[in-house]
């Protein structure tokens, strides 16, 4: 659903006020689940920063990681997020 809000044309989505309301709406949603997966993203972190060890790998389908990368892409996004 976030893909079609945000990519929604700009004459669709404030066509009438049902439209311009029902986009407000599902932008609000979007925000609270942004809000909450952001949180979610601060938690995950602590826990697996005090778990794991910086040079710990993990290994998603083909794709591995040390503990350390993954704790900096959580920071980098949880950054990123602070600057908007």
């Amino acid at each position: 659903m976030f893909h079609a809000v945000i990519q929604m044309p700009y004459e669709m989505a404030m066509r009438d006020e049902l439209s311009r309301r029902q986009f407000y709406a599902r932008a609000q949603n979007l925000v609270a689940e942004r809000d909450r997966l952001r949180e979610a993203l601060r938690w995950t972190a602590a826990a697996f920063q005090a778990v794991a060890n910086e040079a710990d790998e993990f290994r998603i389908d083909a794709v591995k990681r040390t503990a350390r990368e993954i704790l900096d892409l959580a920071d980098a996004a949880l950054a990123q997020e602070q600057e908007k």
